[in-house]
C-alpha cells in the first residue's frame, strides 16, 4: 500500500550526531500525517542503516526523492552546499525549506546564519536549546530537543551505591572538559570515572550497553556550549542521571518552556569547582533522581512526544488550501 503521508526529507552532507534520523524514525513511525527519509553526502562513522546515501543513488533516484518532498530540511550544521547545489540544477520552483541548527557554527555565528536563513526563504528553523538564546525572537524558530534511540535500553535504577559509576565519553575531549572531570575525580574516595576507549567508532547498541554500567552520566563542562548534547539525552532515556553546564539554556529558561520543560540535568560550573559536591548528593539520591530523569525523557523526548511536537510545526510550513 502506498504511503500518502506528507514527505519531509533531511538533506545535507552529513548527520551530526544522529539528530535527524533520530526524528525521522520517531514522525514515520508515529505521524499521522507525515513521513521522513535522511539523504546526506556521507555515510555517518556508525553506519546507521536509516542513511540515504548520494553516493549509493543514482541522479535520477536522488532527484525524484526530494521531488516527491513537502518539505526538505537542511541538515549539518549550517552546511548548506548541497541545498545550494540541488535547488540551483533543479528546481525552479521547489518544496518549502527550513533548517536545523545543532552544532557550534551557528553557536559561533548566529547573525551570519539568521541572514543566511532569511535570504534563503527558510520556513522553519529548528533550534539547539543551547542555541535557542540567539533566535528566540524570530517567529520561525522553535527549540527542539533530538530524540535519542535509547528508550529500550533503560535499566532499573539503583537505590545508592558506596562507590558511585561515573560514566563521560571524550568524542571532542577539548569542547567537552574532559580534562577538568579527569583532574576532579582522579583522588576521589566515593566515585569511579569510567569512559569508552574506542568512542569515535562505538555503534548504539555497544554505547547502550556500556553506559547501562554507570550510575550517572557527565555530559561536557564547557563555558561557550552551556547545553546538553544527544548522548545526555540517550542516557537520560535510559534513566541515568545526567551532570552537565547548562548556563545558557538555563539562563534563557522562560524562553524555552514556553515549548517544553528542560531536563533534570544537575548543572555544574564549567570549572568544575562543584562537580564532586554534586556528585556525591546523586550518591545519596540515586534512585530518586534516576526515576524523574527518566520520566522526564518519556514525556519530553520519546518519539512519540517529539512527533506530537513537531507535526504542527512541519504544518506551518505549508500553504494554506485557497478557498
Amino acid at each position: 500500500m502506498d504511503d500518502t503521508r506528507k514527505l519531509v526529507v533531511f538533506l545535507g552532507i552529513n548527520d551530526w550526531a544522529n539528530v535527524s534520523h533520530g526524528l525521522a524514525r520517531a514522525i514515520t513511525a508515529h505521524s499521522e500525517k507525515w513521513r521522513a527519509r535522511v539523504i546526506v553526502a556521507n555515510r555517518h562513522v556508525y553506519g546507521y542503516q536509516e542513511d540515504l546515501c548520494i553516493t549509493d543513488m543514482s541522479e535520477d533516484l536522488f532527484i525524484a526523492r526530494v521531488v516527491e518532498a513537502s518539505l526538505v530540511m537542511s541538515i549539518g550544521d549550517g552546511d548548506y552546499r548541497l541545498m545550494y547545489s540541488i535547488y540551483a540544477n533543479h528546481f525552479p520552483a521547489c518544496p518549502p525549506i527550513g533548517t536545523i541548527h545543532v552544532g557550534s557554527a551557528y553557536r559561533t555565528y548566529p547573525g551570519e546564519y539568521a541572514k543566511a536563513d532569511s535570504s534563503l526563504g527558510f520556513k522553519l528553523r529548528l533550534i539547539g536549546a543551547d542555541s535557542y538564546r540567539f533566535a528566540h525572537g524570530d517567529p520561525l524558530a522553535f527549540p527542539f530537543l533530538p530524540c535519542p534511540n535509547a528508550f529500550e535500553a533503560s535499566v532499573p535504577p539503583v537505590e545508592s551505591r558506596k562507590r558511585l559509576r561515573v560514566g563521560h565519553c571524550p568524542s571532542n575531549a577539548n569542547m567537552k572538559g574532559t580534562s577538568i572531570i579527569r583532574k576532579s575525580l582522579a583522588d576521589c574516595d566515593f566515585a569511579d570515572l569510567m569512559m569508552p576507549r574506542r568512542h569515535l567508532h562505538y555503534k548504539e547498541a555497544v554505547a547502550f550497553k556500556s553506559r547501562n554500567n554507570i550510575d550517572v552520566y557527565i555530559d561536557q563542562l564547557n563555558p561557550e556550549v552551556g547545553g546538553f548534547g544527544v548522548s545526555a539525552l540517550e542516557a537520560m532515556a535510559q534513566g541515568v542521571p545526567v551532570v552537565a553546564s547548562t548556563q545558557h539554556v538555563t539562563s534563557h529558561r522562560e524562553e524555552i518552556e514556553r515549548h517544553f520543560p528542560l531536563p533534570p540535568i544537575h548543572h555544574v560550573n564549567p570549572n568544575g569547582h562543584d562537580l564532586l559536591p554534586t556528585l556525591k548528593h546523586l550518591a545519596d539520591t540515586l534512585r530518586l533522581d534516576s526515576l524523574a530523569t527518566l520520566g522526564w525523557a518519556q514525556d519530553n523526548c520519546s518519539p512519540e512526544a517529539v512527533t506530537k511536537y513537531l507535526e504542527p510545526l512541519l504544518d506551518s510550513t505549508q500553504d494554506s488550501p485557497k478557498p
